[in-house]
């Protein structure tokens, strides 16, 4: 049963045979990452056949016919599926940080794609293409902040932005909506619609969760941290 469970899992695995019972449970499943931090344990079955009886949890039923009834106590199945959410962040984290430009996945990213406008003349475009992205289920927003440009593209590096664009005259003025994006880990920008860049992050997040966005609208409102 285990060699058949470690087939079906595909990962390496780590065989531990207690000598005696210690434990409520009689087999114990734990998955864990491995990074520089050390293994992290995450989730973790455990099948216990012990403490029904303790706490006289039971159920009555029959082998064969009804003369036949007779009270059982059920296994219990204990059954985390993540583990703490601290433990699942630095595994995140740990993990992110092994890349050589380190990023959450874009369906955990706090930020998908952030706008960044030239001057003051181009929020208001700023503002309406936020809007028309969220309403496509992507957590957009803009650095309005009255920062230099290249202050705030390192803003959005420093966040881990997955995509961003630098929206000037040219943007405004481009009828068919091209935006140049830097993808987060590619050295350099490409050209794409807001069709396309929707439909790729989009993509990106495929069957995983899609939550609203979490901070403001505009980086102007986000809180502000130590050294930040």
């Amino acid at each position: 049963w285990v060699e058949s469970l470690v087939s079906d899992l595909d990962s390496p695995a780590l065989l531990e045979i207690l000598p005696e019972h210690r434990h409520d449970w009689s087999v114990e499943i734990a998955f864990a990452t491995v990074g520089r931090l050390g293994p992290i344990e995450t989730a973790a079955v455990r099948l216990d056949l012990e403490s029904a009886e303790r706490f006289d949890i039971e159920y009555s039923g029959s082998n064969h016919t009804d003369e036949d009834e007779e009270t059982r106590h059920p296994p219990i199945l204990h059954f985390s599926l993540s583990g703490g959410i601290d433990r699942v962040l630095v595994a995140l984290l740990d993990r992110a940080t092994d890349q050589d430009a380190p990023r959450f996945p874009t369906w955990l990213s706090p930020t998908q794609i952030r706008l960044v406008p030239v001057g003051e003349d181009h929020v208001e475009f700023c503002d309406a293409l936020a809007a028309d992205l969220e309403s496509a289920d992507i957590r957009a927003d803009v650095d309005d902040r009255d920062e230099t440009v290249g202050e705030r593209i390192a803003r959005a590096e420093s966040d881990w932005v997955p995509y961003y664009a630098v929206v000037g005259d040219r943007e405004l003025e481009s009828d068919a909506d091209v935006l140049k994006v830097t993808v987060r880990g590619e050295a350099e920008e490409r050209e794409t619609t807001v069709e396309d860049l929707r439909a790729t992050v989009l993509d990106d997040v495929g069957d995983l969760p899609k939550k609203r966005r979490y901070l403001p609208k505009c980086v102007s409102e986000h809180p502000r941290f130590t050294g930040r």
